[in-house]
């Protein structure tokens, strides 16, 4: 592949290697709560709804999915660390004690540790947004690297007139040895019911492009259709206006070339300090090897998840970029379940890179 593109997260570095990735969910963290019926939606204590959170970690060095070191990982709710019976369902805190299971998933490359979703967490008297942490560790360069990774989950009042659209990638979104197609399929509700597909039509975007690429009910990717890795833009239109928009991520773990990110700073920003900045440098690696490819300049656009662009306070450079609190504010996006995400593409010697929020 001519292009190479990746995603940054922060990591604990040892001998210039760090553990990079992040949880991911199979189902979008939204749950959605009607104060006159007590409903929720989805309803998570059926097992069809039921989401389970994992997580995909690689080396940095290496761009190599890695198992997780059996019993280093530790899961929190809202930071208070989820304690288990034998079974593995929770016990405390109370909010989910029996609510979360855990139990073992397939990631598309190696199988992991994760944590399934088996009640409802929306209530009368839980209406706010909520987090999901792992902590653990993998291992590489003759090492145990440590890892910290947290996923939103967005709670909220639904209302009976309101439209909400879910991406469901197959496969954990990664396309490797053993898939070769990841299928993105999904689904609209208007409040708590399921919108029958032959009420509305799609369209569906590669992100940062705003020109329409399929308009089925769902799409499938290989990896020729990526660059490393690919956020998916799905527009959901009744009556030729657009009701719903919801985004996916696919990676392609089989391209030669990947992209390493080092950090200054964290990757959940806060409003003031320390915290609320963070840099990126850029180097393109051999996938497997490490071995770093030089000659590469990066030119870098920054769009929201809408697919229009902004501006962030601080132009980047040919080697990397500087976000802040500020950038991502005024970027105007709020999306649950989803990561802040830097993608680049590689034309020849020379980086086309985009940063979507």
């Amino acid at each position: 592949m001519s292009d190479v593109a990746g995603s940054f997260y922060i990591g604990m570095i040892i001998d210039g290697d760090s553990a990079q990735g992040n949880i991911r969910s199979t189902k979008p963290l939204v749950q959605m709560y009607q104060k006159d019926t007590g409903k929720c939606v989805p309803d998570w204590s059926v097992a069809a709804n039921q989401p389970i959170i994992y997580p995909v970690m690689r080396s940095g060095n290496e761009n190599v999915i890695k198992s997780i070191v059996s019993g280093s990982e530790k899961w929190y709710y809202n930071n208070t660390l989820i304690t288990f019976n034998a079974s593995g369902l929770a016990t405390a805190p109370a909010a989910v004690a029996g609510k979360m299971q855990t139990t073992t998933y397939n990631n598309g490359s190696v199988n992991v540790p994760a944590l399934k979703i088996v009640g409802n967490l929306a209530s009368a008297s839980n209406m706010d947004a909520d987090t999901i942490r792992m902590d653990g560790e993998i291992e590489a360069s003759g090492h145990n690297l440590g890892y910290t990774s947290e996923i939103p989950l967005a709670i909220s009042e639904f209302s009976n007139s309101a439209y909400y659209g879910f991406l469901y990638p197959s496969d954990g979104g990664i396309i490797d040895s053993d898939t070769a197609t990841v299928k993105v399929t999904q689904e609209l509700y208007k409040g708590g019911s399921l919108v029958p597909q032959s009420n509305y039509s799609l369209k569906w975007y590669k992100m940062p492009s705003t020109t329409a690429w399929s308009t089925a009910n769902s799409v499938s990717l290989v990896a020729d259709d990526i660059d490393s890795k690919l956020s998916v833009r799905a527009e959901f239109i009744i009556s030729g206006e657009v009701v719903a928009i919801a985004i996916g991520e696919v990676s392609d773990e089989t391209d030669p070339l990947f992209l390493a990110v080092n950090f200054s700073g964290p990757t959940f920003l806060t409003s003031s300090g320390a915290t609320s900045e963070v840099t990126a440098t850029y180097k393109v690696k051999k996938t497997g090897t490490g071995e770093e490819v030089t000659g590469f300049t990066f030119k870098t656009t920054f769009t929201k998840a809408d697919g229009t662009a902004f501006t962030p306070a601080n132009a980047p450079t040919t080697t990397g970029c500087k976000l802040t609190y500020t950038d991502v504010k005024g970027a105007g996006v709020i999306l649950p379940a989803m990561y802040k995400e830097l993608n680049l593409k590689s034309y020849g010697k020379e980086t086309d890179s985009s940063i979507n929020l």
